[in-house]
């Protein structure tokens, strides 16, 4: 009679063990339904331009008029900017532009 018992134990251990299996399937075969319908998106924008770098080239496409001022001598360029000034002459240009006023926002 125990040699009964235990094959009875051991088909219902194994009964509960195919159920557990099948379910198992089952569960996972409805989660691949799931993720088929509803797939995961991982990122959903694209910038597109925005990720380029902001570079311009321009190129000239006239020449210039005049060769000769493109080499200038310094001399030439700054004749009076670095000359010494008088301190009279300075004080009364300092003078003449602080009445004119023209730090002061317009008014409307």
């Amino acid at each position: 009679m125990k040699s009964h018992y235990s094959v009875f134990t051991v088909c219902i251990c194994l009964i509960f063990a195919c159920s557990t299996a099948l379910a198992e399937e089952k569960e996972s075969a409805k989660k691949k339904a799931d993720d088929l319908e509803n797939p995961i998106k991982l990122e959903s924008t694209f910038v597109g331009d925005k990720e380029q770098p902001g570079v311009s080239y321009f190129i000239p496409w006239k020449g210039t008029s005049a060769p000769d001022k493109l080499y200038w001598n310094i001399e030439d360029k700054n004749d009076q900017t670095l000359e010494m000034v008088d301190r009279d002459v300075m004080l009364r240009s300092i003078n003449i532009y602080n009445e004119m006023d023209l730090e002061k926002p317009m008014e409307e």
